[in-house]
């Protein structure tokens, strides 16, 4: 019985070794992590104050939305050294990179977005300063009495000739939750958001035939973006921007190869930085629509009527 007790006490004092072992080569790893991730803050900060602030990132360990930043500083001081050390590191590693933004302002792509901030246009699909004009609110509406957004894809059709419009809803979009909600906003939120309330009321059908919630919100986002683009589509200056370069391209005319602009609907996935285009064919909803919004034509025909009967392109 001694000889159990004494070789039972060993395996416990063995296992407890084993254990604060464990512990320690663990809080090792959590600092070694932890120095490791504010090395790579330091290198990107390159500046003392902004090191500083990202170091309290690293250790913080509250609530997320209550985390510290640069948004701390009552001057935003730290931005401002931040911008500095950008333009530093930016004049080193691409030294045209400002002469290029001499050249002027001409981007080909409009993007309609969210103002969410987990959605930046040009970073997530690739594309430098000056090629993306963007315009953005809550949930990426389109709205015909919003003299922002209006104002925004006049001056990118007539001035900028963009080729493509994009318009870019996400996933998780607290727009859409908060109009799925039968609660009060307050204006002008309320009057907002009433909008995708008769999204939804055009999809009523579709969309409470889907039992789980979120996965109703994910829906309700995809459709939203759908009724986007077709308001973009039932805009005056859209309209007559697809007639004249439905004609330039038709004569060969200034290397056009379909009409302007493209009308494109994305979706992006925050959680893992994936945006897809939604297969949409807008040709089947302008064609129910057309004997009410078509404000333009050729020979008395829609265009993409047209397009089809000549054979040409066959492009929306």
């Amino acid at each position: 019985v001694l000889i159990c007790l004494s070789m039972w006490h060993c395996c416990t004092l063995h296992c407890y070794r084993i254990f604060f072992i464990s512990l320690m080569i663990s809080r090792f790893e959590l600092r070694a992590w932890k120095f490791f991730r504010t090395v790579q803050f330091r290198r990107k900060a390159n500046s003392k104050s902004s090191f500083k602030s990202c170091l309290k990132m690293v250790e913080w360990s509250g609530a997320y939305e209550d985390r510290p930043g640069p948004w701390d500083d009552k001057d935003l001081n730290t931005l401002l050294e931040a911008n500095k050390a950008w333009t530093k590191r930016m004049v080193v590693e691409r030294p045209d990179f400002f002469q290029e933004l001499k050249k002027g302002h001409a981007p080909k792509i409009l993007w309609i977005g969210c103002s969410d901030a987990r959605v930046p246009a040009n970073e997530i699909i690739g594309e430098p300063p000056g090629s993306v004009f963007v315009h953005r609110n809550v949930a990426n509406m389109v709205v015909n009495i919003d003299f922002n957004c209006m104002s925004v894809i006049q001056f990118a059709v007539d001035v900028l000739k963009v080729k493509h419009i994009i318009v870019c809803g996400h996933y998780d979009c607290g727009g859409i939750r908060a109009a799925m909600e039968t609660v009060d906003h307050k204006s002008p939120l309320e009057n907002w958001l009433r909008n995708i309330r008769d999204t939804y009321r055009l999809h009523m059908e579709e969309l409470n035939a889907i039992p789980d919630t979120k996965l109703r919100q994910r829906r309700l986002v995809e459709l939203n973006v759908v009724e986007q683009c077709l308001n973009i589509f039932k805009t005056a200056v859209v309209q007559r921007r697809r007639v004249e370069t439905h004609i330039s391209a038709e004569n060969d005319e200034s290397g056009l190869k379909f009409s302007e602009p493209r009308i494109h609907a994305f979706v992006y996935e925050p959680t893992t930085g994936e945006a897809r285009k939604l297969p949409v064919d807008f040709k089947s909803y302008l064609h129910e629509l057309r004997s009410i919004y078509d404000l333009y034509k050729i020979d008395t025909k829609p265009l993409d009527i047209i397009e089809d009967e000549r054979g040409f392109r066959n492009n929306i």
